[in-house]
């Protein structure tokens, strides 16, 4: 095992007593050399290869002989490692291409075949753990099912987080799972405390854990071939798992709670019941997440700019493509322009920063946008434009994907926009996100009969939509649907607004807004609620405990505050009664403690302050609320009943109160919304 130099040319070598045919292989790809030697040249690249050459006989025999060669430096190289060249697990002497020593593996079931310096199993069952503290960061390896078919029995499991091992034979407990079937079938698991199964790739209440992906379909089957094939997993910061298979998105990668903080170990666990083979090789864990890097294209037969890979900035998208008439970038004003349709490929993701892209949409020559699975857009102070309102980009919903054989309807994509905008668009249908976050933005002039859609793909899923100014030359619509979902401090402009499912909408304004009710939906209107305590003399009072009671239905709209969070949801019915994670709102808050000033908390501090509903309406019915506000501190009680807020509540700047509660400890009297205006009385 070597460090080498890109562009360094190396000549690999064997000797043999006998006569003998070679086959030399570059990371498991044959070469179609038949010599002694092999001369390579080294990529110009960061990367590890695997260069291996069999040696075999007229009678059968084989002798394999591998060597492992990298272009990392150490600060680079994986924290765990193992490319079994040594054809060892333990008691290992060599040492990886940075001088470290080999991972020393533990075997809790079964016999390991170190047979072609691949890990592959000698027995029925064989697990197999080393050291690793990784929880986030990239998980890579390869595995092949040398028999083919469409059987669910053989099965590749890696233990990419194991938070503790219960005993000798039983990983079950507390870790994050990949799991691959020689059939269709793949999984990627939490288990929790109990050793409940909650699956984190796919998932709704009615087919929870269910993920199908067919890659390397030959004639007269489905399942997964013989080849080697690679696969990486990917866990970021954000809670959001990435899987690909050959640089092939899954596009069900989801978005999860973070249930385990360390690790102890990786394990690998193979299943093979009845002796056929199955192997792993090539292992490596990184501390931080590293992406496909495919670069993006140009399809001059359709004229479009096809975004591939992760990492792309305007600025890359600019060097790939290579032609100023199609798409440019100036690195002085941060400006990009696309003469050409837009497309982001299966698990493309595009970051702007400071930046403006404008799509030069023209009459007679819209360009069009489509979003495939698994599409990431991020923005932070940027714009994405046309040149003129009239001549949109034209979003292309996806109506059909195919990853191989397998169909997907949906795109599952994450959108997070910061101090942002979105301009000039024709059906922004985000249907099926799995992340979505806007603050501090606008979406503009946006056309279409359902011009606009927000929608998460399953209930686990991150939504936050908060300072957002929506738009739109009619006829419009927008169509909300989520599950227990909140809009904060957003204003419509637009037609229509529909609603499916549960929608909350904190301190929202609507202008020329009629509320579709051809889903019959929940929808509530809620406002902030602030209140000031002062003494006798009209003084504030600090560290006074409010309290806030609705008085019509407080088990079920209680007073909130901004916090959502993760909750376990265990379904009644479907393919499998797992547990598995919804994010949902998790804020009721029926008191609060008022600061130096006599308030309670504004929005900017959002886990403290008051939300309260003006009204729900579900289906054909709506539901008035009242509540009684009580203030105490030292023994002396204010309070007051029927407090009942409408829309003058609502506030152009959340953390300007416009209407006050005052309640005095003095006189024992709350008087409601006296004091109008902007800041605090």
């Amino acid at each position: 095992m070597y460090l080498v130099k890109q562009g360094e040319t190396i000549i690999f070598s064997i000797t043999a007593d006998k006569d003998v045919e070679y086959q030399w292989l570059v990371n498991k790809v044959d070469r179609k050399s038949n010599a002694n030697s092999f001369r390579w040249t080294v990529p110009d690249r960061k990367s590890i290869w695997e260069i291996q050459v069999k040696a075999s006989n007229a009678s059968g025999g084989q002798t394999n002989l591998e060597w492992v060669i990298s272009t990392l430096d150490k600060a680079e190289a994986p924290v765990v490692f193992d490319y079994f060249a040594d054809g060892k697990y333990t008691g290992r002497a060599e040492t990886d291409p940075w001088g470290r020593k080999l991972p020393e593996w533990t075997v809790r079931k079964g016999s390991p075949d170190m047979a072609g310096h691949n890990f592959g199993s000698s027995a029925p069952y064989t697990m197999m753990d080393t050291s690793s503290t990784n929880v986030y960061g990239t998980w890579e390896y390869e595995f092949r099912f040398s028999e083919g078919g469409d059987d669910y029995s053989l099965g590749i499991d890696v233990y990419l987080v194991l938070n503790n091992i219960k005993n000798d034979s039983d990983y079950s407990r507390r870790c994050y799972r990949f799991e691959k079937a020689a059939d269709e079938h793949l999984w990627l698991d939490y288990f929790n405390t109990q050793g409940e199964r909650c699956p984190i790739t796919y998932g709704t209440p009615a087919m929870t854990g269910s993920g199908y992906y067919r890659i390397d379909a030959g004639d007269g089957h489905d399942g997964i071939g013989r080849d080697w094939h690679q696969m990486r997993v990917i866990h970021d910061t954000d809670g959001i798992w990435y899987l690909w298979i050959d640089d092939d998105y899954i596009p069900y990668s989801s978005h999860w709670s973070d249930e385990l903080s360390t690790s102890t170990a990786m394990g690998l666990y193979l299943s093979q019941p009845d002796k056929r083979r199955v192997w792993i090789d090539n292992v490596r864990v990184y501390d931080t997440p590293i992406f496909p890097d495919i670069p993006d294209t140009y399809d001059s037969r359709s004229g479009t700019v096809i975004i591939r890979g992760c990492g792309n900035t305007l600025a890359k998208v600019a060097r790939d493509i290579n032609n100023q008439d199609i798409f440019s970038y100036n690195d002085t004003t941060k400006k990009a322009i696309c003469n050409a349709n837009l497309m982001f490929w299966r698990g493309a993701a595009l970051t702007l920063s400071n930046e403006t892209l404008t799509i030069n949409s023209t009459a007679g020559n819209l360009k069009k946008l489509q979003l495939k699975p698994g599409w990431t857009l991020i923005m932070e102070n940027s714009v994405i434009k046309t040149p003129d309102p009239a001549y949109p980009v034209v979003h292309e919903r996806l109506h059909m994907d195919y990853v191989n054989k397998y169909q997907i309807s949906e795109t599952y994509g994450k959108l997070v926009m910061k101090k942002s905008s979105i301009k000039n668009v024709r059906e922004l249908f985000l249907s099926s996100l799995r992340h979505l976050d806007i603050q501090d933005s606008t979406i503009e002039n946006i056309t279409g009969t359902h011009a606009i859609r927000f929608s998460p793909a399953s209930y686990h899923d991150y939504y936050l939509i908060k300072n957002v100014q929506l738009s739109a030359i009619p006829p419009f619509s927008l169509t909300y649907s989520e599950l227990n979902g909140y809009f904060y401090d957003t204003v419509f402009n637009c037609g229509q607004l529909g609603v499916r499912g549960a929608g909350n909408f904190v301190n929202c304004k609507f202008i020329d807004v009629e509320i579709s009710e051809y889903w019959k939906p929940q929808y509530c209107r809620q406002y902030y609620l602030d209140v000031k305590v002062v003494d006798k003399k009209g003084d504030p009072v600090p560290w006074a405990t409010v309290t806030v009671t609705n008085e019509v239905d407080d088990a079920n709209y209680p007073a909130e505050n901004m916090k959502t969070g993760w909750k376990w949801v265990h379904p009644t019915s479907g393919q499998t009664a797992n547990w598995y994670r919804a994010w949902m709102d998790a804020n009721d808050m029926r008191s609060a403690t008022t600061g130096i000033d006599g308030h309670t908390p504004l929005p900017a501090d959002g886990n403290n302050t008051f939300i309260i509903t003006d009204y729900v309406k579900k289906g054909d019915s709506e539901r008035n609320f009242t509540y009684k506000i009580t203030a105490s501190k030292d023994g002396k009680v204010a309070s007051m009943s029927g407090l009942d807020i409408d829309a003058t509540w609502y506030r152009e700047n959340p953390n300007q109160p416009v209407k006050t509660v005052v309640c005095n400890l003095g006189t024992g009297i709350c008087v409601p919304g006296s004091v109008s205006g902007p800041g605090h009385p």
